[in-house]
């Protein structure tokens, strides 16, 4: 390799090296949690936060930075002349790596978890540099005569990115979700109502008022779940499918409370700011709190076609199916109160996002909330259990509660 070529090689691994380490440094600084979420902040953070930035138990970066330390040392003078020729297999194998984990990753970031981070896109562009000019080197040397470099560079490559993607598909999946505790909420003064008109949340800080909010379930159920959900959030749809099946096998002992949530900014000022807007969720909040005001007996049958019908839904896919369902009902969403409930439900999501602000959200029992869509049904059932079950078995949850 050219004197000129080796230096930029060396430069380019060596500032890689750095920010790998740095990425994996900010994924060990935590706690980080895989929350499977809509509405949270884009960019590094989220792509840290996925389940793609772990292999196994080992974050990638640091993945990343022992592969750029390896191509660094097999680049030196003493390393060459110690290795002979394996150096130019290493060499070879690291550049097939880089390249083909680039091409992995991007993929990953683009159309999985769909989220920007400068910093992860600057290293796939170092990866796929280097390794582009390692295999142009190894190119020449293949010319030269050296039979044998592309076959063993190629295999070592390919079984290590093999060995990669199994990690990442069939590992242990981390939790998608977050259970915290103590949230600190102002304290409320609401208005006198009549005895058994409110459930009470937080300790007392969140006081919902039963009357002008839909529901799921009997309002004669043991336990009254709140639930903070976006019509077109993915993981909110995920999560009723678990709600639906706990309603249908403890019906007596459970209901659900459905504070409509749109993560779009023509309703909801609390966005954090790289946060993308969910198109359509202001009409569909508004439908839906419109369709429980004219028609709340038939509201569960709404919410389902809401929460299972393809995305995206236009406002008048929704309009026609609650007119369908309540020919003779008058449907008002633009209506002021419908505006002020969506208002006070987002205000009451940001409160509650100091942790993360991702949707769902679903405030269990006094100040225990549930943060995202579990991983599995078993999983969400193993919370509900043990929330519900006496207190003891309340040590059995990995309650995380945050600094005041």
């Amino acid at each position: 390799m050219a004197l000129p070529m080796l230096w930029l090689v060396r430069v380019v691994a060596s500032a890689a090296l750095l920010a790998s380490w740095w990425l994996t440094f900010q994924k060990w600084l935590g706690p980080r949690v895989s929350l499977a979420g809509c509405g949270g902040s884009e960019g590094c953070a989220t792509l840290l936060d996925s389940r793609w930035s772990q292999w196994f138990f080992l974050p990638v970066t640091l993945l990343a930075a022992t592969l750029w330390l390896a191509v660094l040392l097999l680049t030196l003078p003493a390393t060459s002349r110690r290795l002979g020729r394996t150096a130019d297999q290493l060499l070879a194998a690291c550049a097939v790596l880089l390249l083909a984990g680039s091409l992995w990753f991007g993929l990953l970031m683009i159309f999985v978890v769909k989220a920007w981070c400068p910093w992860c896109a600057a290293l796939h562009l170092a990866a796929t540099a280097v390794g582009g000019l390692l295999l142009y080197s190894a190119w020449n040397t293949y010319r030269s005569g050296e039979r044998g470099l592309f076959a063993a560079s190629a295999q070592a490559g390919i079984a290590g990115l093999t060995l990669l993607v199994l990690g990442q598909l069939f590992g242990k999946v981390p939790d998608t979700h977050l259970l915290t505790t103590a949230i600190p909420l102002p304290a409320q003064s609401p208005a006198p109502l009549p005895s058994g008109k409110t459930i009470s949340y937080l300790n007392g800080s969140l006081v919902l008022d039963k009357s002008e909010l839909p529901w799921l379930g009997s309002p004669d159920a043991g336990h009254v779940l709140a639930g903070f959900l976006d019509y077109t959030c993915t993981a909110c749809r995920a999560q009723y499918t678990d709600l639906t099946a706990l309603l249908k096998s403890a019906p007596d002992s459970f209901a659900v409370m459905i504070l409509p949530t749109p993560l779009e900014r023509s309703c909801n000022a609390h966005l954090p700011a790289a946060a993308k807007d969910q198109a359509g969720a202001c009409a569909l909040a508004r439908m839906a709190l419109a369709f429980w005001n004219a028609a709340p007996g038939q509201f569960a049958e709404f919410h389902h076609f809401l929460m299972t019908a393809p995305l995206p839904l236009a406002a008048e896919a929704a309009l026609a199916e609650a007119r369908r369902l309540a020919p003779e009902a008058q449907f008002a969403p633009e209506a002021e109160a419908i505006s002020t409930r969506i208002s006070e439900n987002t205000a009451a999501w940001h409160l509650l996002s100091s942790e993360n602000a991702k949707l769902p959200k679903l405030v269990l029992r006094d100040d225990i909330v549930l943060h995202g869509s579990t991983a599995s049904r078993e999983r969400f059932m193993e919370i509900i259990s043990a929330t519900f079950a006496p207190l003891p078995a309340l040590e059995a949850i990995p309650v995380i509660t945050p600094p005041r």
